[in-house]
């Protein structure tokens, strides 16, 4: 068993190494551009298979972002200007018009960029100060050069579980997530009912995924921003919002086979070690803790693990809401 002092020495190391670990990313990092129209910008993240881009002006420097969250709710803006247009009708043209007649520098969202070269300990804690989950790295001239994410978090603390001997992160190992996490009301939809119904509750709840149940609550999928892909990158499957969402799902699995063929689940016992390496084997960023019956009962998600990493390392309180 570790020692009160031992582990406030694991805590010291572990942020020491932190701040050694540099940020920064020799990947290209593919953006668009102020000017460019949102049906550009869809067709580059679903391409990309990412719901994220830096939005660059025409110097080249970073101004903003733009993601699926944001064209999630340009897309219920539209529902509510023409409700449930039939297809090939004048209104339904019209809506699909509209992801030409508006640019990217109208709707992306102005987010402050990390530096290259920062600290990974500085880097998530900014993340957790501006309520993000990924944030576009910049050079010193303001040009974008990669994206640091929870995700990144999550694969970091996953390869540490796995070779860390020195038993650094043994406060958090085998921590329970039942004692982690604050209940809390967990946002679900029943898969009858039409996705743009989903798309609106996102909007309202913020949450970045929901949980769909079938007639008994017990839960089925889930539906994420990043469905917007189900439009197809030319939007001509705009028509699909109006669908009920197991519909709308099977959809979009049957063009995008690399989705995981079902939410990820666990059990209140499980520890956060477990809870992590199955998010990280899974690629997900989030997984639903379900009771006997399969009904969700709470969620742990990337956003809670960088919160309990950061608050571990402040010396606060492990357990979030």
């Amino acid at each position: 068993m570790l020692t009160r002092g031992r582990a406030q020495q694991n805590l010291l190391d572990l942020t020491a190494t932190l701040k050694q670990f540099k940020i920064g990313s020799d990947k290209p990092v593919i953006c668009v551009r102020t000017t460019d129209n949102l049906a550009i910008a869809m067709k580059h993240m679903i391409t990309n298979d990412t719901f994220f881009a830096p939005v660059i002006n025409s110097m080249g420097i970073y101004v903003g972002v733009i993601d699926m969250f944001t064209l999630c709710n340009f897309t219920n803006w539209l529902h509510y200007q023409k409700p449930h247009p039939k297809k090939g009708t004048a209104n339904y043209n019209l809506l699909i018009s509209c992801w030409t007649r508006f640019s990217v520098g109208e709707k992306m969202e102005h987010i402050p960029a990390l530096r290259a070269g920062h600290s990974m300990l500085s880097a998530m804690e900014t993340l957790v100060s501006y309520r993000q989950r990924r944030m576009v790295i910049v050079t010193h001239d303001n040009k974008p050069c990669g994206v640091f994410s929870q995700s990144d978090v999550c694969d970091y603390l996953a390869r540490s579980f796995a070779h860390d001997t020195g038993n650094t992160l043994a406060s958090l190992v085998e921590t329970k997530l039942d004692s982690l996490l604050e209940a809390k009301t967990i946002a679900t939809i029943k898969q009858s009912q039409w996705a743009i119904t989903a798309f609106s509750k996102l909007k309202r709840s913020k949450f970045s995924g929901l949980g769909i149940v079938n007639d008994n609550g017990v839960l089925t999928d889930v539906v994420t921003a990043k469905d917007l892909a189900g439009l197809t990158s030319n939007l001509s499957s705009f028509y699909r919002l109006w669908e009920p969402l197991v519909k709308f799902k099977a959809a979009i699995r049957e063009e995008y086979p690399s989705l995981p063929p079902r939410p990820l689940t666990c059990l209140a016992s499980t520890s956060l070690q477990q809870a992590v390496l199955m998010m990280q084997a899974a690629k997900v960023h989030r997984i639903f803790i379900v009771d006997a019956e399969g009904k969700p009962v709470n969620v742990f998600s990337q956003t809670d693990l960088l919160n309990i990493f950061v608050n571990t390392i402040r010396g606060g309180t492990t357990r979030v809401q």
